[in-house]
């Protein structure tokens, strides 16, 4: 059969790729000083083919060096750091506790 079915599990090639981009990610959210981020369970599994659009969700609430990165500017230089893709930073304080729920169902720790 030449399409894969939904429920299949990605190609050795697609998972080793996001493997590596899953590791690069959290390098430099580390080098950045983050302690704490989410990205939702289809990127971490590799469920979406290509990953063009990568959301992560960060509290910056509880990190060490808030004063410096704010979420504007760590979206910004990931978009540089990450060429070909669009990184976009969500901080988890900005979500009414019923929506923090709703979404959380559906993340992953990255850190």
């Amino acid at each position: 059969m030449a399409t894969q079915q939904a429920n299949d599990k990605p190609s050795w090639w697609i998972r080793t790729r996001r493997k590596k981009l899953i590791e690069e990610l959290q390098i430099t959210l580390k080098d950045l000083g983050i302690r704490k981020a989410w990205v939702h369970n289809h990127f971490i599994n590799a469920q979406d083919r290509k990953a063009k659009h990568i959301t992560i969700y960060i509290d910056f609430a509880n990190q060490e060096n808030q004063s410096n990165i704010e979420p504007t500017s760590l979206d910004y230089l990931m978009d540089k750091k990450f060429k070909r893709k669009k990184v976009s930073i969500i901080d988890i304080a900005s979500f009414q506790p019923a929506i923090k729920e709703f979404v959380f169902k559906d993340l992953t720790s990255l850190l």
